[in-house]
Protein backbone atom coordinates (compact mmCIF):
# COMPACT_ATOMS: atom_id res chain seq x y z
CA UNK A 1 0.00 0.00 0.00
CA UNK A 2 1.26 3.48 -0.88
CA UNK A 3 1.92 5.73 2.11
CA UNK A 4 -0.44 8.55 3.03
CA UNK A 5 0.65 12.14 2.42
CA UNK A 6 2.96 13.68 3.60
CA UNK A 7 4.87 10.40 3.66
CA UNK A 8 6.02 9.01 0.30
CA UNK A 9 6.65 5.57 -1.19
CA UNK A 10 9.52 5.24 -3.65
CA UNK A 11 8.09 3.81 -6.84
CA UNK A 12 9.52 0.52 -8.13
CA UNK A 13 8.58 -1.86 -10.92
CA UNK A 14 6.76 -4.02 -8.33
CA UNK A 15 4.25 -1.19 -7.74
CA UNK A 16 2.82 -1.20 -11.25
CA UNK A 17 -0.49 -2.89 -10.45
CA UNK A 18 -1.25 -0.69 -7.45
CA UNK A 19 -0.23 2.47 -9.29
CA UNK A 20 -2.29 1.72 -12.37
CA UNK A 21 -5.37 1.08 -10.23
CA UNK A 22 -5.28 4.79 -9.33
CA UNK A 23 -4.89 6.15 -12.86
CA UNK A 24 -6.80 3.65 -15.00
CA UNK A 25 -9.90 5.83 -15.30
CA UNK A 26 -8.04 9.01 -16.27
CA UNK A 27 -6.99 10.16 -19.77
CA UNK A 28 -3.80 8.43 -20.99
CA UNK A 29 -1.43 11.30 -20.27
CA UNK A 30 2.11 10.08 -20.88
CA UNK A 31 3.64 11.75 -17.83
CA UNK A 32 1.37 9.79 -15.49
CA UNK A 33 1.76 6.45 -17.29
CA UNK A 34 3.79 3.91 -15.30
CA UNK A 35 6.34 3.24 -18.10
CA UNK A 36 6.99 6.97 -18.51
CA UNK A 37 7.47 7.50 -14.79
CA UNK A 38 9.95 4.65 -14.50
CA UNK A 39 11.91 5.59 -17.62
CA UNK A 40 11.69 9.38 -18.07
CA UNK A 41 11.46 10.47 -14.44
CA UNK A 42 13.24 7.78 -12.42
CA UNK A 43 16.79 8.15 -13.69
CA UNK A 44 18.23 8.36 -10.17
CA UNK A 45 15.60 6.24 -8.43
CA UNK A 46 13.83 9.16 -6.73
CA UNK A 47 10.32 8.97 -8.18
CA UNK A 48 7.89 8.67 -5.28
CA UNK A 49 4.14 8.69 -4.72
CA UNK A 50 1.76 9.38 -1.88
CA UNK A 51 -2.01 9.15 -1.37
CA UNK A 52 -4.07 12.22 -0.47
CA UNK A 53 -7.88 12.18 -0.46
CA UNK A 54 -7.77 9.10 -2.71
CA UNK A 55 -5.63 11.07 -5.19
CA UNK A 56 -1.98 10.47 -6.00
CA UNK A 57 0.73 12.98 -5.19
CA UNK A 58 3.70 12.35 -7.48
CA UNK A 59 7.18 13.63 -6.77
CA UNK A 60 8.76 14.50 -10.11
CA UNK A 61 12.46 15.22 -10.04
CA UNK A 62 15.15 15.50 -12.69
CA UNK A 63 18.53 16.74 -11.44
CA UNK A 64 19.29 20.14 -12.88
CA UNK A 65 15.76 20.69 -14.20
CA UNK A 66 14.09 22.63 -11.42
CA UNK A 67 11.44 24.06 -13.75
CA UNK A 68 9.87 20.62 -14.20
CA UNK A 69 10.71 19.17 -10.80
CA UNK A 70 8.33 19.21 -7.85
CA UNK A 71 5.08 17.71 -6.63
CA UNK A 72 2.04 17.03 -8.79
CA UNK A 73 -1.52 15.98 -8.03
CA UNK A 74 -3.32 13.30 -10.03
CA UNK A 75 -6.98 12.71 -9.26
CA UNK A 76 -10.47 14.15 -9.13
CA UNK A 77 -11.48 13.96 -5.46
CA UNK A 78 -11.41 17.09 -3.27
CA UNK A 79 -8.91 18.68 -5.62
CA UNK A 80 -9.04 22.20 -4.13
CA UNK A 81 -8.56 20.89 -0.59
CA UNK A 82 -5.76 18.58 -1.67
CA UNK A 83 -3.82 21.36 -3.41
CA UNK A 84 -4.09 23.57 -0.32
CA UNK A 85 -2.81 20.73 1.89
CA UNK A 86 0.20 20.30 -0.40
CA UNK A 87 0.86 24.06 -0.46
CA UNK A 88 0.80 24.17 3.37
CA UNK A 89 3.22 21.23 3.47
CA UNK A 90 5.62 22.99 1.13
CA UNK A 91 5.42 26.26 3.07
CA UNK A 92 6.19 24.42 6.32
CA UNK A 93 9.34 23.06 4.65
CA UNK A 94 10.37 26.53 3.52
CA UNK A 95 9.66 25.67 -0.11
CA UNK A 96 7.72 27.49 -2.79
CA UNK A 97 4.00 26.51 -2.86
CA UNK A 98 3.83 25.19 -6.40
CA UNK A 99 2.66 22.10 -8.28
CA UNK A 100 4.12 20.96 -11.61
CA UNK A 101 2.95 18.80 -14.53
CA UNK A 102 -0.70 18.94 -13.48
CA UNK A 103 -2.92 17.58 -16.29
CA UNK A 104 -5.92 19.56 -17.42
CA UNK A 105 -8.38 16.88 -16.26
CA UNK A 106 -7.29 17.59 -12.67
CA UNK A 107 -7.90 21.31 -13.13
CA UNK A 108 -11.34 20.56 -14.60
CA UNK A 109 -12.31 19.17 -11.19
CA UNK A 110 -11.52 22.35 -9.27
CA UNK A 111 -14.49 23.98 -7.59
CA UNK A 112 -12.74 27.29 -6.87
CA UNK A 113 -10.19 27.87 -9.66
CA UNK A 114 -10.04 31.57 -8.70
CA UNK A 115 -7.92 30.54 -5.69
CA UNK A 116 -5.08 29.51 -7.98
CA UNK A 117 -3.03 30.73 -10.92
CA UNK A 118 -2.06 28.44 -13.78
CA UNK A 119 0.96 28.67 -16.05
CA UNK A 120 2.07 26.79 -19.12
CA UNK A 121 4.56 27.46 -21.87
CA UNK A 122 3.17 24.76 -24.17
CA UNK A 123 6.40 22.79 -24.08
CA UNK A 124 4.88 20.19 -21.77
CA UNK A 125 1.66 19.70 -23.74
CA UNK A 126 1.33 16.21 -25.23
CA UNK A 127 0.41 15.93 -28.92
CA UNK A 128 -2.39 13.54 -29.91
CA UNK A 129 -2.72 12.44 -33.53
CA UNK A 130 -5.33 10.35 -35.31
CA UNK A 131 -3.78 7.09 -36.50
CA UNK A 132 -6.59 6.45 -38.94
CA UNK A 133 -5.82 9.68 -40.78
CA UNK A 134 -2.27 8.51 -41.47
CA UNK A 135 -3.16 4.87 -42.04
CA UNK A 136 -5.38 5.70 -45.02
CA UNK A 137 -3.25 7.01 -47.81
CA UNK A 138 -6.19 8.80 -49.44
CA UNK A 139 -6.53 10.97 -46.30
CA UNK A 140 -2.92 12.12 -46.33
CA UNK A 141 -1.83 15.52 -47.62
CA UNK A 142 -0.99 15.44 -51.31
CA UNK A 143 2.76 15.89 -50.79
CA UNK A 144 2.82 12.87 -48.44
CA UNK A 145 0.83 10.70 -50.85
CA UNK A 146 3.22 11.54 -53.69
CA UNK A 147 6.29 10.90 -51.52
CA UNK A 148 4.97 7.57 -50.20
CA UNK A 149 4.08 6.30 -53.67
CA UNK A 150 7.54 7.21 -54.95
CA UNK A 151 9.07 5.37 -51.99
CA UNK A 152 7.01 2.23 -52.70
CA UNK A 153 7.88 2.32 -56.40
CA UNK A 154 11.59 2.66 -55.58
CA UNK A 155 11.71 -0.53 -53.49
CA UNK A 156 8.64 -2.52 -54.47
CA UNK A 157 5.75 -3.20 -52.13
CA UNK A 158 6.91 -6.77 -51.44
CA UNK A 159 10.23 -5.48 -50.08
CA UNK A 160 8.55 -3.39 -47.36
CA UNK A 161 7.36 -4.92 -44.12
CA UNK A 162 6.41 -3.66 -40.68
CA UNK A 163 6.68 -6.21 -37.91
CA UNK A 164 7.08 -6.36 -34.16
CA UNK A 165 10.49 -6.94 -32.61
CA UNK A 166 10.68 -8.90 -29.36
CA UNK A 167 12.52 -6.57 -26.98
CA UNK A 168 13.18 -9.40 -24.55
CA UNK A 169 15.75 -10.77 -26.99
CA UNK A 170 19.25 -9.37 -26.45
CA UNK A 171 19.94 -9.52 -30.19
CA UNK A 172 17.03 -7.18 -30.94
CA UNK A 173 17.95 -4.75 -28.15
CA UNK A 174 21.50 -4.56 -29.45
CA UNK A 175 20.21 -4.02 -32.99
CA UNK A 176 18.23 -0.98 -31.84
CA UNK A 177 21.21 0.46 -30.01
CA UNK A 178 23.56 -0.09 -32.97
CA UNK A 179 21.27 1.44 -35.58
CA UNK A 180 20.51 4.41 -33.35
CA UNK A 181 24.23 5.19 -33.26
CA UNK A 182 24.78 4.59 -36.98
CA UNK A 183 21.88 6.51 -38.53
CA UNK A 184 22.16 10.26 -39.27
CA UNK A 185 21.56 12.53 -36.28
CA UNK A 186 18.66 14.50 -37.75
CA UNK A 187 14.88 14.71 -37.61
CA UNK A 188 13.37 12.43 -34.97
CA UNK A 189 16.82 10.95 -34.31
CA UNK A 190 18.04 14.30 -33.00
CA UNK A 191 16.04 14.29 -29.80
CA UNK A 192 16.45 16.45 -26.72
CA UNK A 193 19.27 15.67 -24.29
CA UNK A 194 16.79 13.98 -21.96
CA UNK A 195 15.44 11.88 -24.82
CA UNK A 196 18.93 10.67 -25.68
CA UNK A 197 19.51 9.72 -22.03
CA UNK A 198 16.24 7.81 -21.74
CA UNK A 199 16.50 5.90 -25.02
CA UNK A 200 18.93 3.19 -23.83
CA UNK A 201 16.86 2.75 -20.65
CA UNK A 202 13.74 2.26 -22.76
CA UNK A 203 15.48 -0.40 -24.82
CA UNK A 204 16.89 -2.29 -21.83
CA UNK A 205 14.19 -1.85 -19.17
CA UNK A 206 11.21 -1.18 -21.41
CA UNK A 207 10.29 -4.84 -22.06
CA UNK A 208 9.57 -5.29 -18.33
CA UNK A 209 7.30 -2.20 -18.37
CA UNK A 210 5.18 -3.09 -21.39
CA UNK A 211 7.29 -1.32 -24.01
CA UNK A 212 6.94 -2.69 -27.55
CA UNK A 213 8.77 -2.09 -30.81
CA UNK A 214 7.49 -1.95 -34.39
CA UNK A 215 10.19 -1.98 -37.06
CA UNK A 216 10.14 -1.10 -40.75
CA UNK A 217 12.20 -3.55 -42.79
CA UNK A 218 13.36 -2.82 -46.33
CA UNK A 219 14.61 -5.89 -48.19
CA UNK A 220 14.88 -7.61 -44.82
CA UNK A 221 17.00 -4.87 -43.18
CA UNK A 222 15.75 -2.77 -40.28
CA UNK A 223 15.61 0.85 -41.49
CA UNK A 224 13.22 2.53 -39.04
CA UNK A 225 11.44 1.68 -35.82
CA UNK A 226 9.30 3.04 -33.01
CA UNK A 227 9.15 2.14 -29.33
CA UNK A 228 5.65 2.44 -27.89
CA UNK A 229 3.33 1.14 -25.20
CA UNK A 230 -0.40 0.58 -24.91
CA UNK A 231 -2.27 2.68 -22.34
CA UNK A 232 -5.14 2.20 -19.93
CA UNK A 233 -7.42 3.53 -22.70
CA UNK A 234 -7.15 0.91 -25.43
CA UNK A 235 -7.89 3.52 -28.09
CA UNK A 236 -4.50 5.12 -27.40
CA UNK A 237 -0.86 4.17 -27.72
CA UNK A 238 2.02 6.29 -26.49
CA UNK A 239 5.01 6.61 -28.83
CA UNK A 240 8.16 6.83 -26.74
CA UNK A 241 11.00 6.92 -29.29
CA UNK A 242 11.41 6.75 -33.05
CA UNK A 243 14.54 6.20 -35.12
CA UNK A 244 14.85 6.48 -38.91
CA UNK A 245 17.66 5.81 -41.39
CA UNK A 246 17.51 9.17 -43.15
CA UNK A 247 20.06 8.00 -45.69
CA UNK A 248 17.09 6.45 -47.50
CA UNK A 249 15.08 9.20 -49.29
CA UNK A 250 11.42 9.66 -48.31
CA UNK A 251 11.57 7.02 -45.58
CA UNK A 252 10.13 9.18 -42.79
CA UNK A 253 6.81 9.81 -44.52
CA UNK A 254 6.44 6.15 -45.41
CA UNK A 255 7.28 5.09 -41.84
CA UNK A 256 4.57 7.38 -40.43
CA UNK A 257 2.01 5.85 -42.78
CA UNK A 258 3.13 2.24 -42.30
CA UNK A 259 3.38 2.52 -38.52
CA UNK A 260 -0.07 4.11 -38.28
CA UNK A 261 -1.51 1.30 -40.37
CA UNK A 262 0.24 -1.26 -38.14
CA UNK A 263 -1.10 0.29 -34.93
CA UNK A 264 -4.63 0.68 -36.29
CA UNK A 265 -4.50 -3.04 -36.99
CA UNK A 266 -3.90 -3.61 -33.27
CA UNK A 267 -7.05 -1.64 -32.39
CA UNK A 268 -5.54 1.76 -31.58
CA UNK A 269 -7.16 4.98 -32.82
CA UNK A 270 -4.89 7.69 -31.42
CA UNK A 271 -1.19 8.09 -30.72
CA UNK A 272 0.23 10.26 -27.97
CA UNK A 273 3.53 11.51 -29.41
CA UNK A 274 4.46 13.20 -26.12
CA UNK A 275 5.60 16.79 -25.60
CA UNK A 276 8.33 18.68 -27.41
CA UNK A 277 10.08 19.67 -24.14
CA UNK A 278 10.58 23.16 -25.54
CA UNK A 279 12.62 21.95 -28.52
CA UNK A 280 11.69 24.04 -31.55
CA UNK A 281 12.94 21.28 -33.88
CA UNK A 282 10.69 18.69 -32.29
CA UNK A 283 7.79 21.14 -32.16
CA UNK A 284 8.05 21.69 -35.92
CA UNK A 285 8.03 17.93 -36.58
CA UNK A 286 5.05 17.32 -34.29
CA UNK A 287 3.01 20.28 -35.56
CA UNK A 288 3.61 19.06 -39.13
CA UNK A 289 1.71 15.89 -38.16
CA UNK A 290 -1.36 18.08 -37.53
CA UNK A 291 -2.37 16.99 -34.00
CA UNK A 292 -6.06 16.35 -33.40
CA UNK A 293 -5.89 17.57 -29.81
CA UNK A 294 -3.55 17.94 -26.83
CA UNK A 295 -3.21 16.78 -23.26
CA UNK A 296 -2.24 20.04 -21.60
CA UNK A 297 -0.30 20.35 -18.34
CA UNK A 298 0.18 23.27 -16.01
CA UNK A 299 2.06 24.49 -13.00
CA UNK A 300 -0.19 25.78 -10.20
CA UNK A 301 0.51 28.41 -7.55
CA UNK A 302 -1.72 30.30 -5.13
CA UNK A 303 -3.52 33.24 -6.71
CA UNK A 304 -1.91 36.62 -5.88
CA UNK A 305 -3.43 38.33 -2.85
CA UNK A 306 -5.71 41.21 -3.72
Amino acid sequence: MFKTFPEFTKLTSKDREEYEAYVKHFPPVSDIAFPSLMLWWDGVGETAVSVLNDNLVISYWIPGDEAHSGLSLIGSNKVDESICVIFDYLRDRGERPRLVNVPDFVIDNLRYPELFQFKTDGGDDEYIISLQRFARIEQLPQHMRISIRKFVRAFGEDALQVKNLNLRLEHNRQLLQDTSEQWPLKGVNNMTKRGREVFPLSVQKGPHLGMRCAGLFVHGELEAYCLYFHTNDKRYVTLAHARVNYEIPRIFGYMVHALANHLVGSGARFANIYSDNGSLKMRAIKIALRPDHFFRKYSIEPAPSR
